[in-house]
């Protein structure tokens, strides 16, 4: 992920077994920065946390790579787990900035197809699972927004929005945002150490995007947490 090389960045721990308290809900973000999913062992390091753990968990995990069936098809069982035990939930979230620079903006992930397949694969195996459409980037049409929003609502009604953040440096900043658009600065609560990092906010695309979403009865949010809250209530409360 692009602010994985930023300076100002710190790696985040793969596992923060510390994170499980005994509180309402305890969500784990074994990897942030990276694809999860990129190493075997991360799948029995997921199963060892399910098993040696009593406590209510999520394990929210995001990707724009490929995912084999095989290991969906573990996570599915390792999910059911959870969910059976009224414990909590796997949740695996696909992230899609755009579909036409794909191959320019992320040369070393999966195409636009691919994350629309892997939706299909994700909802097979029974797996709780959203689109971040984050960042949102100004410079990408509405309507290539929207045919996202279509294409992946055949498996998912769930959508998380981000505004862009952006580090003045890199050469994506100099060709598609400097001397473009506003930029503003904002503290990150998501991460530990709370750095602040400039942003370029597209609240006029975001709210036009919200209103698209909900006319087609499905949900967005501004929150990995307001989501999970959300798939957490609708597994254990209805």
């Amino acid at each position: 992920y692009c602010f994985a090389q930023w300076s100002d960045y710190q790696f985040q721990s793969l596992y923060d077994v510390n994170l499980i308290k005994k509180e309402e809900i305890n969500i784990i973000y074994p990897s942030c920065d990276g694809e999860f999913f990129s190493d075997e062992n991360n799948i029995k390091k997921l199963n060892e946390i399910i098993i040696s753990n009593d406590e209510k968990i999520v394990i929210s995990i995001s990707t724009k790579g490929n995912i084999d069936e095989a290991i969906l098809a573990e996570v599915g069982k390792m999910n059911k787990i959870l969910v059976d035990s009224k414990r909590g939930f796997i949740k695996i979230s696909v992230t899609i900035t755009n579909s036409s620079l794909v191959n320019k903006l992320e040369p070393f992930a999966s195409t636009y197809d691919e994350r629309i397949n892997l939706l299909s694969i994700i909802e097979k195996h029974g797996i709780p699972s959203s689109v971040i459409i984050k960042p949102i980037l100004p410079f990408i049409d509405i309507n290539e927004y929207r045919r996202i929003i279509d294409d992946a609502s055949l498996y998912t009604n769930l959508f998380l929005l981000g505004d862009l953040y952006i580090d003045k440096h890199s050469s994506f900043f100099k060709e598609f945002i400097n001397g473009k658009y506003d930029i503003k600065k904002r503290k990150i609560e998501w991460l530990h150490q709370n750095p602040v990092w400039c942003v370029i906010e597209t609240s006029c695309l975001m709210e036009k995007l919200e209103k698209y979403i909900s006319n087609k009865n499905m949900f967005h949010f501004d929150s990995d947490s307001k989501l999970i809250q959300y798939i957490y209530n609708e597994i254990f409360t209805k």
